[in-house]
């Protein structure tokens, strides 16, 4: 009788749990009832070509998510952490980088020649002396000739001629 009362007394509690206990719910989205795919979401706007909100998988570290984004040729990463795991709920905006002016190179001034990368004061003398002795330069072949084709290839892209 003693072993009896005591193992009743022991799953007495076991018992109450499982008829007591209620049913686990499952919270479903009335206008999409269907389960949401695993996964976190997370949303990325900025310099891309489709920002919106994206499903990923748990863990996901943001250098592996850019190569999957249709970044812009303006976007720029600089300021993101790479090395960081994306959470659920989180929000990432991509920056674009700001657009460098653009230079005539047969109008600009010494100190506009100055602020292209690589042309020092020597060098922005030289390209004025050649404009003033020869006229004005017509194609990036010719700025090579007078600087280099290293130079040249490193700020044409920021040059009107």
């Amino acid at each position: 009788m003693f072993w009896v009362l005591s193992v009743g007394v022991f799953f007495v509690p076991i018992l109450f749990y499982f008829f007591t206990a209620s049913p686990r719910l499952q919270v479903v989205d009335p206008a999409n009832p269907q389960p949401q795919p695993p996964g976190i979401q997370i949303h990325v706007s900025g310099a891309l070509e489709s920002p919106g909100v994206y499903t990923i998988k748990p863990g996901t570290k943001l250098v592996d998510l850019l190569p999957q984004l249709d970044l812009l040729d303006s976007a720029t990463t600089h300021h993101l952490n790479l090395a960081k795991t994306l959470r659920d709920g989180q929000k990432i905006r991509i920056k674009q980088s700001p657009k460098a002016p653009v230079i005539n190179i047969n109008l600009a001034t010494k100190r506009q020649l100055m602020s292209l990368p690589g042309i020092g004061p020597s060098l922005a003398n030289t390209i004025i002396r050649h404009r003033n002795a020869h006229g004005a330069i017509q194609h990036a072949q010719a700025l090579a000739n007078v600087i280099g084709q290293k130079k040249t290839s490193a700020i044409q892209h920021r040059l009107v001629f």
